[in-house]
């Protein structure tokens, strides 16, 4: 890839369009992640927008896959956890990590840019958010509320059912890389590593641990729940946090079954990297009966201005 691509990501329309206008630029990837870049942050949302299937249609990856495949035209891309996919082709493939259930469902793939004589391969990681009961009962209710286990997380303490998130992704990362790093064009490599809401909070910390690593890693999330017990605003500049104060899971919300991840106020300042918080109130926006309507993508999309 050389030159800047207008693309048009088509996601859910049980909110608004379902249409998002994107730009994938392998300039913007020459600059430092720890710049705030706006671009990127449009099209980390367009891309974590089509991640959500509609209600009732969990993991099919209906949207995820062709615009992955068709749109932004990645290679070798590797769907893992999602029980089937509607979508056909030869450069999509569902991977077995553990147990096959849409729990912890993320999609790696890779594509080759070129520009202002740097060449490097791109990968992409997309974390989903909840979608499955089990997630939202087990993982986001036992991850965050009362006196949750926690583990050292790059010298932070994090809350075990996140890093198990961030576990499996690292691993299947280690499988893709295994299997796929021979068919790269470039040997140098970026990281363009995104995550919404249960997504989000595990993505703050593969990328932190990535980063550790010494790997250049943009980060990007939306909708996060809580990675840290603790603040980890200082930390780790690459990353880039998203935050609707009107969250339903967040301070001034119930969450789906009464409950507010770390009590409310913290989930928004307990993470890694920088919070850019703002405060709009899709309740009176989008005009359906659906609940959660500020944490869902659809309003991430229309706040950064990407959806047509």
């Amino acid at each position: 890839m050389k030159n800047q691509k207008k693309l048009i990501l088509t996601y859910s329309p049980d909110y608004n369009s379902g249409k998002a206008e994107v730009h994938l630029d392998a300039a913007d990837f020459l600059k430092s992640p720890e710049d705030y870049n706006h671009n990127l942050a449009k099209l980390a949302a367009g891309i974590l927008a089509t991640a959500n299937d509609h209600i009732g249609q969990l993991g099919t990856a209906r949207y995820l896959a062709p615009a992955l495949d068709r749109d932004l035209q990645f290679k070798d891309i590797s769907i893992f956890s999602y029980p089937k996919c509607r979508y056909r082709s030869d450069n999509v493939r569902l991977e077995k990590l553990g147990r096959r259930s849409v729990d912890f469902a993320f999609s790696i793939s890779h594509v080759p840019m070129q520009i202002k004589g740097e060449s490097f391969e791109l990968i992409l990681l997309t974390l989903r958010g909840t979608e499955s009961a089990s997630e939202s009962l087990i993982t986001d209710f036992m991850g965050t509320v009362g006196k949750a286990k926690t583990i050292d997380w790059c010298g932070y303490p994090a809350y075990t059912a996140f890093t198990l998130y961030a576990k499996k992704v690292l691993c299947g990362l280690q499988q893709y890389l295994h299997h796929n790093r021979a068919k790269f064009k470039y040997p140098k490599i970026k990281f363009f590593i995104l995550g919404h809401s249960l997504g989000g909070a595990a993505a703050q910390l593969v990328a932190a641990k990535l980063t550790d690593r010494g790997k250049e890693v943009f980060g990007y999330t939306f909708a996060s729940l809580n990675a840290l017990t603790i603040s980890g605003t200082k930390a780790y500049p690459n990353i880039w946090n998203f935050y609707n104060y009107y969250d339903t899971y967040g301070p001034r919300g119930r969450g789906a079954f009464g409950y507010r991840p770390a009590m409310g106020g913290k989930t928004i300042y307990h993470k890694l990297g920088h919070v850019i918080l703002f405060k709009r109130n899709y309740n009176k926006i989008f005009h359906t009966w659906k609940w959660s309507k500020n944490h869902v993508m659809a309003g991430y999309c229309e706040w950064l201005g990407v959806t047509l």
